[in-house]
């Protein structure tokens, strides 16, 4: 037998009698059920998880290590302006820097606006046997607050 095109002949009359291209590619309804049922899952297990779960909001800044002689050191944190109405004196503050293993937590004691350079300064005192050393950058991670994915991706849209 010889074939002389490139798709088989039956394949040819199936496409010619086919009267508009809905024909061409045939579901199974029960395939369709339940793919159905599987995406409304996912989308309602979707939903489920941006209402209920809570994300925490951070605000994220350069920060250094001051010590002098007579005291035991503090973090000193830079952040933007915008972030002078989210931050106050005894949040917490997570200083990490990749040359050493994260401390605990520290706690902001003092938070200073500086209008003329836009931004706000947040100390937290060192523990008393804190190995950081005088000089030493990093990252400041301030948690300002908790909400649901939800509740964030409405205030950002409502901006």
């Amino acid at each position: 037998m010889k074939r002389d095109g490139l798709f088989r002949e039956e394949a040819v009359r199936a496409y010619l009698r086919a009267r508009d291209e809905r024909e061409l590619l045939r579901i199974s309804p029960r395939w369709l059920d339940w793919a159905f049922a599987l995406l409304a899952a996912a989308a309602a297990a979707a939903l489920a998880f941006a209402a209920l779960v809570p994300l925490d909001l951070e605000r994220v800044g350069p920060a250094r290590v001051e010590r002098a002689p007579e005291d035991r050191g503090r973090v000193v944190a830079l952040f933007d302006a915008a972030a002078a109405h989210d931050l106050a004196p005894g949040q917490t503050l997570r200083f990490t820097t990749p040359l050493l293993p994260p401390g605990p937590p520290l706690v902001v004691a003092r938070v200073e606006r500086d209008a003329a350079r836009r931004t706000v300064r947040a100390e937290a005192p060192l523990p008393a046997a804190s190995p950081l050393f005088d000089g030493l950058q990093g990252t400041a991670v301030v948690v300002t607050g908790r909400r649901t994915l939800i509740a964030t991706a409405l205030a950002e849209l409502a901006r």
